[in-house]
């Protein structure tokens, strides 16, 4: 494979390998004798900072509001099994991540007009209202 400029991938292969390992590594950590808490824990944590490498690798954009849209999708799944509007949980997970999904649009619509200090000061204040909400 042939890089380019610093930071030019051509593939999705290095990205795709880290997702396949996280979602299997909970498994090993259980079969290991660790705990299933920890390893979801680390999945979820890991699947977090593959969506920082995502926009700050590729577009070179720092985010400082990727913790909303995590937090989007935690509140939308949490409501939604505390209140019994939805019994099961993989469907909660997939509502909550979906909702993430619009918010994320819905911000990348307004701040990705915007490059360099401007986008990362956009998303710092769209991490601290949804802080606040």
């Amino acid at each position: 494979m042939k890089l380019g400029p610093v930071g030019d991938r051509t593939g999705w292969w290095v990205e795709g390998a880290v997702a396949v390992f996280l979602v299997i590594f909970p498994t090993l950590l259980a079969a290991a004798g660790a705990g299933i808490d920890l390893g979801t824990r680390i999945l979820i944590l890991g699947l977090f900072g593959l969506g920082v490498d995502l926009i700050f690798g590729y577009t070179g954009l720092l985010s400082f509001g990727q913790a909303a849209f995590f937090g989007t999708g935690g509140f939308v799944t949490a409501y939604l099994l505390i209140g019994h509007i939805v019994p099961n949980t993989i469907a909660a997970l997939a509502i909550g991540t979906a909702a993430a999904a619009l918010v994320g649009a819905a911000i990348g619509a307004l701040a990705l007009r915007q490059v360099g200090i401007y986008f990362a000061m956009l998303t710092l204040a769209f991490g601290q209202l949804f802080y606040f909400l």
